[in-house]
């Protein structure tokens, strides 16, 4: 084999490999049904991670999977809740239906709620995701002065 052969093929094998790596990230950027969604903590209310304390506004915010995953185009997805002392209020800024906004009773006696998404994906299959939420104790009220009284 020449040397111009030999070339030829290490530019050939070359470039090859630049289609092969071409191809797999064109194949990684196509469109993908959404798998599932993640659950995220935005409201400033909550305690520590999907905890809410009973009588508290608490807002949270999903995103598909896997990442920039499709939902079938002009389904919003349904949340619900299965603790009626909650009540669940659509974000007005959010269109998507991502994001929600929930009240709940001071006066609720359970320990914790289920939050659930569901929604349809591009592929046409049903996709859903439940999120515990926990309720929590109201933090101490830190002292903010004093108060004097007179004994004699």
């Amino acid at each position: 084999m020449s040397e111009w052969d030999k070339l030829a093929d290490y530019d050939l094998g070359r470039i090859a490999n630049a289609v092969e790596r071409i191809a797999t990230a064109l194949e990684a950027s196509e469109p993908r049904p959404a798998m599932g969604f993640v659950f995220k903590n935005t409201g400033g209310s909550m305690a520590t991670n999907f905890t809410v304390i009973p009588g508290q506004p608490f807002q949270v915010q999903a995103s598909v999977v896997p990442t920039g995953g499709l939902l079938q185009p002009g389904s919003v997805p349904v949340w619900t809740v299965d603790d009626t002392s909650v009540t669940l209020l659509p974000v007005p800024t959010d269109p998507s239906g991502l994001s929600i906004n929930g009240t709940t009773l001071a006066t609720d006696t359970a320990k914790s709620f289920n939050l659930t998404l569901t929604g349809i994906n591009s592929a046409g299959v049903t996709i859903s995701n439940t999120q515990n939420m926990a309720f929590v104790a109201p933090p101490p009220v830190p002292a903010t002065g004093f108060s004097f009284v007179q004994n004699s």
